[in-house]
């Protein structure tokens, strides 16, 4: 007890010395005086005889109040912390602060969070609100009060709370409403799980980019963002990346909106320079990717690609975020490839991508849209060529058909309707019939699949009808009135208005046999 008693007055003599005439300081010891001594009959009555001999102001009172109920954290403990919560003593100087000054509206707000907090479960939203309405009778103007009025009633009543806002609008013309309300739909979708998106791009839209602090300009790229206005959001973050460089939302969407803008050589400088400047415990996989994006709109694509496999092979990474790294590898390496087949050069091409696809087989990750990729490389070199040389590219991309075919029997309908394909380039008269058992087979395959076919499988059988009705109605050695009908009913089976089969139907239908 001793001790206690000369540890008082050691800071009695430090409060008297420093703290005087400053009412902060003085709050300062007296907080420490309450946190840090556990006997309560010495403590209380020491803070009081302070309190009523020194200054007694509506400031200091809410001070004090706050220190008997908050709990503060000291890192590394100089003294023992007590999470108090001693709401008799803190009530006890929040009506001495209301008494001193009726109108200082932190112990009204002080008194709703404590009753918030304390009486959650019990209606003490209701009984805090009511605070808040006697400290807005007695000081209608005060904007704290609003505020913190709104984000009470944002717990269960969204428009309430932006009309509380509103209220404050009509008694202060000059209160900044707009910016106050940007911040308050953040809170709804912050807190809350609301998304108001439109709502705070909205509110933000009308308030000066100058006026805003870096937590403002955050919530406003972010609105930006979700509500797809890109242009917008690279203006507003390039301009709070300049002010804040060290935020991480603003740098993040700085380069994000140049790659939205499709600006490539930009958002590679934007993005290297925030992965470059971030703290690599907040860099996430989806970074890296975007980051990668960036290098690939650039042509830049094997640096890309390296990108995407550093994802691949990120400690814990999802199996999502890998399977969206090995797609993006298969799509730099398409663009690269479809970059040499513009400039002509299929040999490179050709070569490029089947090194690829082996890099990929090593590990099991080939998948049909790879097959189809290669495939399609050789439909399109073959369409350059002629003779022999034309028809041994062409087979060569319909070997690959068919291994896309047996491999993923899901797509085996496209692999055949590109086979077909092949068939009806070779011989475009059909005067060899080579197409149709591949229309026969892939008429086969579509209609085993049953009724719920797709759009585009519907397509698919729609050629595959078509290649058989033209070849009976053509082929002079093949005519036969009654297939050709049956197909071309077929076809206006699927599409009534198909237009080649009606004048084919028409025609045929004035055979005499």
């Amino acid at each position: 007890m001793r001790r206690i008693i000369l540890s008082f007055l050691f800071l009695t003599i430090a409060i008297f010395a420093s703290a005087q005439a400053n009412e902060r300081a003085m709050a300062a010891a007296i907080d420490t005086i309450v946190r840090t001594y556990n006997e309560a009959e010495i403590r209380d009555k020491f803070v009081e005889d302070i309190f009523n001999k020194f200054n007694k102001s509506a400031y200091l009172a809410t001070r004090i109040a706050k220190s008997y109920y908050n709990y503060n954290k000291v890192d590394p403990p100089v003294f023992r912390d007590f999470h108090r919560r001693d709401t008799v003593n803190a009530f006890k100087y929040i009506n001495r602060s209301i008494a001193i000054d009726p109108k200082y509206a932190e112990a009204y707000i002080l008194a709703s969070d404590i009753l918030s907090y304390e009486k959650a479960a019990e209606g003490g939203r209701e009984e805090a609100m009511s605070w808040l309405n006697r400290g807005i009778a007695a000081n209608p103007t005060d904007s704290s009060l609003y505020i913190a009025s709104a984000e009470l009633l944002a717990i269960t009543d969204a428009d309430a709370a932006v009309n509380k806002l509103k209220e404050l609008k009509e008694k202060d013309p000059n209160f900044p409403v707009d910016l106050q309300l940007g911040r308050l739909y953040y809170q709804l979708w912050d807190k809350h799980g609301l998304e108001p998106y439109a709502e705070m791009a909205a509110s933000y839209d009308k308030v000066n980019k100058e006026d805003m602090i870096q937590g403002d300009l955050e919530a406003y790229s972010f609105a930006l963002y979700a509500t797809n206005q890109i242009d917008k959001m690279y203006d507003v973050s390039s301009y709070g990346a300049k002010k804040y460089p060290e935020s991480f939302m603003l740098s993040m969407n700085e380069f994000y909106g140049l790659l939205g803008l499709k600006k490539f050589a930009e958002a590679v400088i934007a993005g290297e320079r925030f992965i470059k400047n971030t703290d690599p415990s907040k860099l996430q996989p989806i970074h890296y990717l975007r980051y990668g994006e960036a290098l690939n709109g650039s042509k830049r694509y094997d640096e890309a690609i390296a990108q995407y496999d550093y994802v691949i092979k990120m400690e814990g990474v999802s199996d999502n975020n890998i399977a969206t790294a090995y797609n993006h590898i298969a799509s730099s390496m398409e663009a690269k490839v479809n970059d040499y087949i513009k400039d002509g050069d299929y040999q490179t091409a050709v070569a490029l991508y089947e090194e690829f696809l082996n890099s990929r087989r090593a590990i099991n990750k080939v998948d049909a849209s790879m097959l189809s990729m290669y495939a399609g490389i050789f439909s399109s070199w073959a369409k350059k060529l002629s003779g022999p040389e034309k028809e041994a590219t062409y087979m060569k991309a319909d070997k690959i058909y068919q291994e896309m075919a047996e491999l993923f029997p899901k797509f085996d309908d496209i692999a055949w309707v590109n086979r077909l394909q092949i068939r009806t380039t070779l011989d475009p008269e059909f005067e060899q019939g080579i197409a149709i058992p591949f229309a026969e087979n892939l008429e086969k395959i579509i209609l085993a699949k049953g009724s719920n076919i797709t759009d585009g499988q519907r397509s698919r059988l729609v050629t595959a009808y078509w290649v058989q009705c033209y070849f009976y109605a053509a082929n002079v050695k093949k005519r036969s009135k009654k297939l050709a009908l049956s197909f071309a009913e077929k076809i206006l089976d699927i599409d009534p208005m198909n237009s080649q089969a009606l004048k084919i139907y028409e025609i045929v239908s004035k055979w005499k046999k």
